[in-house]
């Protein structure tokens, strides 16, 4: 397939909005930040499964032998720098492996795809996952597309339902973490929007696309401003998710800004590895060292404090 220039765009912007998703501004403002940041990875996934379009068995599972490579050296990456710092912290390595790789963390992580000390890395789990299924399909289940959107509307009620579950009643955000609800369905309907025509997609109008992008943001934003006992703010996500991807279909030729598209073309899978690492390293490096005297922590628990920030330059 010909190279989507805004494709790379919004990977550029989505990559660093990742960055704003784990290191938050504080308060509502940064909650509704986050929010808006949240298309990023819908976004990731719908790209993965419009190139998987009419891609035979043999390309899936050379994308997959990709991922799981670039897993490795990610978790690889992770556990030594975990190591290095449970080692400049004192505490004890060995009572640290025998705590850390247990059955019950090995469960985890293929149940609920999480790594408890590299948190980022159940996306690459998650999509691990994903191309294992999508690979078996694809060599035994030629016909997934006459019955696809109804495993997409399957699939996004389940994401729907469970998010709003364990957000409404604070569970571990764990819980609702696993390749079905987080990234098959995103896979399903980026490769569905592919099996579409052409001539469909155009035919959306932008003003109807404006709408949609809107309501989303205000369904996304709402259960935060008004401190609503359900926490819906996933339906908005989905909506104005689904709505940037359909605009970037619709326009997918034109280039918005080069920067940004290399960003996204060539650095965004390094910015999505390592950007919550180097968040790590500079909290110890902040509070080891108590940067210029004063009591000001550039990266606590990964929460960027804006205002102290702003007045440790300003006195």
């Amino acid at each position: 397939m010909s190279e989507n220039k805004v494709f790379n765009f919004l990977k550029g912007i989505g990559c660093l909005s990742v960055i704003f998703i784990h290191v938050k501004f504080p308060g509502k403002f940064g909650e509704i930040i986050s929010l808006l940041c949240q298309f990023a990875v819908p976004i990731f996934l719908m790209i993965s499964g419009y190139y998987a379009y009419k891609c035979n068995e043999k390309i899936i599972k050379k994308r997959l032998f990709k991922i799981i490579k670039i897993f490795i050296f990610a978790f690889s990456i992770w556990t030594l720098h975990k190591v290095a710092m449970v080692i400049l912290k004192g505490d004890s390595l060995i009572n640290w492996i025998i705590t850390t790789f247990t059955f019950k963390s090995f469960f985890k992580m293929i149940i609920f795809c999480t790594i408890d000390y590299a948190i980022p890395l159940w996306y690459l789990i998650a999509m691990i996952e994903t191309y294992i299924v999508w690979y078996f399909i694809i060599k035994f289940h030629k016909n997934i597309v006459q019955h696809i959107y109804i495993y997409i509307i399957l699939l996004f009620t389940f994401h729907i339902v469970l998010t709003i579950v364990c957000e409404t009643k604070n569970f571990d955000w764990c819980l609702k973490i696993n390749f079905l609800s987080r990234t098959m369905n995103w896979f399903l309907l980026g490769y569905s929007l592919n099996y579409m025509s052409k001539k469909k997609i155009k035919e959306i109008r932008f003003k109807f696309l404006i709408f949609a992008y809107l309501l989303g943001i205000f369904l996304s934003i709402m259960p935060t401003i008004l401190n609503t006992s359900i926490k819906f703010s996933c339906v908005g996500i989905i909506i104005y998710s689904i709505t940037i991807f359909v605009l970037a279909l619709k326009i997918q030729n034109k280039s918005i800004n080069k920067i940004i598209e290399y960003i996204g073309k060539s650095l965004s899978l390094n910015i999505y590895i390592f950007h919550y690492l180097i968040a790590d390293i500079l909290s110890f490096v902040f509070k080891k060292f108590d940067f210029k005297n004063r009591k000001c922590i550039l990266f606590s628990d990964f929460s960027f404090d804006l205002y102290s920030y702003i007045l440790l330059y300003l006195k």
